[in-house]
């Protein structure tokens, strides 16, 4: 089994309301934890280590594509959102994702993804 990731919330579908997707049908998977503390940032509960331990459940690549798979009749593209999604290994949820036929990723973070080398659609 793979090993779980903080997940603070899944949510969707919904429509990108931001960047060069806006307006497209997505779901968003937003991790906890991130390396960079953004004056901006409108998601501390997702960034802050006591926040993050406090709000994250943690769950399995196979679960998390579990729960996105079953809304992808009605939303092709998943937006991977934090925190900072980038600092995670997610080259098990990938994989997953593409197994399960989910058409398009979308990631709304900072840096280059931890463990993979899979092309992802970025903004």
């Amino acid at each position: 089994m793979s090993k779980p990731l903080p997940i603070i919330e899944i949510f969707g579908p919904t429509l990108q309301g931001e960047g060069p997707l806006i307006g497209y049908r997505t779901m968003f998977v937003r991790f906890g934890g991130c390396n960079y503390r953004c004056s901006w940032c409108d998601t501390l509960y997702a960034v802050l280590p006591e926040e993050v331990k406090a709000n994250a459940t943690w769950m399995t690549p196979e679960q998390i594509a579990k729960t996105i798979q079953a809304y992808r009749e009605f939303v092709p593209w998943v937006t991977f959102s934090g925190g900072n999604p980038c600092i995670h290994n997610l080259t098990d949820l990938i994989t997953h994702l593409h197994w399960g036929l989910v058409a398009y990723l979308h990631r709304d973070a900072r840096g280059p993804i931890k463990g993979t080398e899979m092309v992802l659609a970025t903004g």
